[in-house]
């Protein structure tokens, strides 16, 4: 049970209260009178209980906020797909260190920006660690017939928008950017620069899967069969070299990830506000005690009503 109790009318009861007892210690110790002077203790009590205001039921969850803006940017190309990480696809294992990411940073501002051969945001900004869990549970990579070739920084531009959009919502916020990838490059040119996330971030790390030895990839998740190329099955092989330059150009540490290995993001000092969150409202008691001063209030004008008619006779 929980109260939530209003000043006034607790005030009342208790002038009433008082008032109660000294009129019944004053007054003629009658029959009547004594149960007068009972039913006004109770009433007096009764509106002090409504005054505290009880509820049963009522519960919470505790919740804490972070004052800080994190993208997570992770790798969706073909290349996710190859089972280099223990007989599992790249992209399995950066799913699971979104949800690490998810639980360590909890009650931050995460953005969930997924790119393949173009970058989208995948989720807004959002407190709810749920929603970028599940998001992340439902990734899947590029089908290998609708991949064109990859520039590992084409999510920069994206990621970079995010973060100064964070920033001119919330200036003295601490922002982090991750990336989840393999590096392999498979566009042409030369991989994109990173050097535009430097001045927007604080801190963060660039995250790298599958081995250098590399794989052979799954069509898809609805396809086991592998992807072939000129007949033959293709193999991709991840570049951390290629990471750790872009990590470099960010000014991020670089982490290569393999199964079994513990995640350890940055360690940062964050400034996190706890606060309750209502779950459950539950049941207020303070209409039932309405009902029991109704009925009180109710008895004691019946005795009145008949002591006046009693009053009125005697005269006669």
């Amino acid at each position: 049970m929980s109260w939530h109790p209003h000043p006034i009318a607790v005030a009342l009861a208790v002038i009433m209260l008082i008032v109660a007892v000294w009129f019944g210690v004053q007054g003629r110790h009658t029959r009547g009178r004594t149960a007068t002077t009972i039913l006004d203790i109770l009433l007096a009590v009764l509106v002090g209980l409504i005054g505290l205001h009880p509820v049963v039921g009522e519960s919470g969850r505790q919740s804490s906020s972070v004052d800080a803006d994190i993208v997570i940017m992770v790798d969706t190309t073909t290349s996710m797909a190859a089972r280099d990480n223990g007989n599992k696809t790249r992209l399995s294992g950066a799913i699971r260190d979104i949800a690490q990411l998810a639980s360590v940073f909890r009650g931050a501002r995460f953005t969930l920006v997924t790119f393949d051969n173009e970058a989208r945001v995948a989720v807004a900004s959002t407190t709810d660690t749920g929603t970028i869990v599940s998001a992340a549970n439902s990734l899947t990579w590029r089908e290998d017939t609708k991949g064109t070739g990859t520039d590992i920084g084409v999510g920069v531009p994206t990621a970079v928008d995010a973060l100064r959009k964070a920033r001119e919502s919330a200036p003295q916020a601490t922002r982090m950017v991750f990336y989840l990838g393999d590096g392999e490059q498979t566009a042409t040119k030369a991989p994109g620069s990173f050097a535009a996330l430097k001045p927007l971030v604080t801190n963060g790390a660039v995250y790298g899967y599958g081995t250098a030895k590399g794989a052979p990839m799954a069509r898809s998740a609805f396809d086991s069969n592998d992807v072939t190329y000129h007949g033959r099955k293709a193999i991709s092989h991840a570049d951390h070299t290629t990471l750790t330059s872009a990590a470099r150009q960010a000014g991020l540490s670089f982490a290569a990830r393999s199964p079994g290995r513990t995640l350890t993001p940055p360690q940062i000092s964050l400034n996190r506000t706890t606060h309750e969150e209502q779950v459950n409202a539950g049941t207020d008691l303070a209409w039932i005690l309405g009902l029991v001063a109704a009925a009180d209030v109710a008895v004691q004008l019946t005795m009145s009503a008949r002591q006046l008619r009693r009053a009125r006779k005697d005269v006669l």
